[in-house]
């Protein structure tokens, strides 16, 4: 009687899958086949091995893996009028899925690798690799902990096939559209993480004074991906980009952390849901909450106080005119802006308006202006002035332009005189 493989051979054609599945399987056992075409527009030949002895590891994706023991194999061609396609059905007496913690961080044999689920059920694998799982999943293992304890993960529910309704359609398309399994967990992360499209940026669970329970939804596929309803996290831009600073005595003075040294700005995000995946990258959706701190625009002395904060983390975000399309970063608003030390004088909340306003990789992007009818009297440096305009252009943190109209009365003259006056990039007239 024929073997498996004698037949693949045969009537296969050393297809592609098949023959990798034979050299993963290692499988001679004797085979039954058939032909089924009861369907007028298909044909179904199968390959039937009954009692497989089977037993493997097979990677899915990082970190986590699978163990196929005993069950039966079904190798399947299907033949319709417009294309061929082949599928491999695995029914399993027992297919593990199992969590490989050596893969995130070193630990002990006996912890790694941990048994997250078993399977009675069905799993079948077609000619692009698409996994498909069906069937009653029961839970062995519920608490991980990874990264030194930095990464705590509470197994709620583990599902197999297609993506979860938790995630909310906006969202779907962050993700592979035919998932294998998710998993509903709980997840207390204390360490931070980059982001890819921000390079330098970090994103840290929380605000700042606590680590909170997160609600995640793992999605396993060949782009895994992370869903978390109703986050509480913060964003952090590089320290060269915007300084983070607090009024004391009437000054703009830089805000360091609680041992006295320099940090990063915090932008601290609620609300809404958050999505990662390895191919679309980091995007918010719903409608989050995004604040940030009084920041320094670069070296400038500008300090910024920003309002109406919006993502633009995808390509379906709309960004401020003149900014480059696929750039990713915040839209802002308005901004009550504060002026460096070299000028002096009292200006009203929103009395000098932003246009445009947008930071992301490269920094802070935007013009800040105001005119008055009535001259405002001021002092720069030192001298006193009224002052009719001001511009201030900023282009990824570069004061690209800069000018302060004035008008100075001196001794000895019987009008005033007008001065144009630029800022320069640190701040000095």
């Amino acid at each position: 009687m024929a073997t498996l493989k004698d037949i693949l051979d045969r009537q296969i054609d050393s297809n592609e899958l098949f023959s990798t599945v034979l050299e993963l399987l290692s499988l001679e056992s004797v085979i039954e086949n058939g032909i089924d075409g009861s369907n007028d527009q298909e044909t179904a030949i199968y390959v039937d091995l009954a009692q497989p002895i089977v037993k493997k590891e097979l990677s899915l994706v990082p970190a986590v893996m699978v163990r196929l023991e005993a069950g039966a194999l079904v190798l399947g061609i299907y033949s319709n009028q417009t294309q061929t396609q082949s599928e491999i059905d695995l029914l399993f007496g027992k297919f593990s899925i199992w969590a490989d913690t050596h893969t995130l961080e070193p630990s002990s044999p006996g912890d790694s690798p941990s048994c997250l689920c078993e399977l009675e059920g069905h799993l079948s694998l077609n000619q692009d690799w698409e996994i498909d799982v069906s069937g009653a999943l029961s839970l062995r293992k519920t608490d991980y902990s990874f990264k030194n304890g930095q990464i705590q993960v509470t197994v709620r529910d583990v599902k197999p096939g297609g993506l979860p309704s938790s995630i909310p359609a906006a969202a779907t398309p962050f993700f592979d559209q035919k998932p294998f399994l998710s998993i509903d967990a709980d997840l207390t992360v204390n360490k931070s993480f980059g982001i890819p499209a921000l390079p330098d940026w970090k994103i840290r669970p929380g605000d700042g004074t606590s680590s909170p329970l997160l609600s995640a939804t793992f999605v396993f596929s060949k782009e895994p991906g992370l869903f978390i309803a109703n986050p509480v996290f913060r964003l952090e831009p590089p320290a060269k980009l915007l300084k983070p600073m607090k009024l004391k005595d009437n000054r703009w003075i830089e805000a360091f952390d609680s041992s006295g040294k320099s940090r990063p700005a915090k932008i601290v995000v609620t609300g809404g849901s958050v999505a990662l995946s390895t191919s679309a990258g980091f995007g918010l959706f719903g409608s989050p909450t995004l604040d940030i701190e009084p920041v320094q625009i670069g070296s400038s002395g500008i300090v910024v106080s920003c309002q109406g904060l919006r993502a633009c983390l995808t390509d379906s975000d709309a960004l401020p005119v003149g900014i480059p399309a696929g750039s990713r970063g915040f839209a802002i608003d308005s901004v009550e802006v504060f002026l460096p030390d070299s000028v002096k004088g009292s200006f009203a909340p929103k009395e000098i308006v932003g246009e445009n306003l947008f930071f992301g990789g490269g920094g802070f992007t935007g013009k800040l202006s105001a005119e008055w009818l009535m001259d405002k009297p001021i002092k720069l440096a030192g001298i006193e002035c009224k002052l009719k305009s001001l511009m201030f252009d900023f282009k990824q943190n570069s004061l690209i332009e800069s000018e302060l109209i004035c008008e100075l009365t001196l001794p000895f003259f019987e009008r005033p005189v007008n001065l144009d006056v630029s800022l320069s990039g640190d701040g000095s007239l």
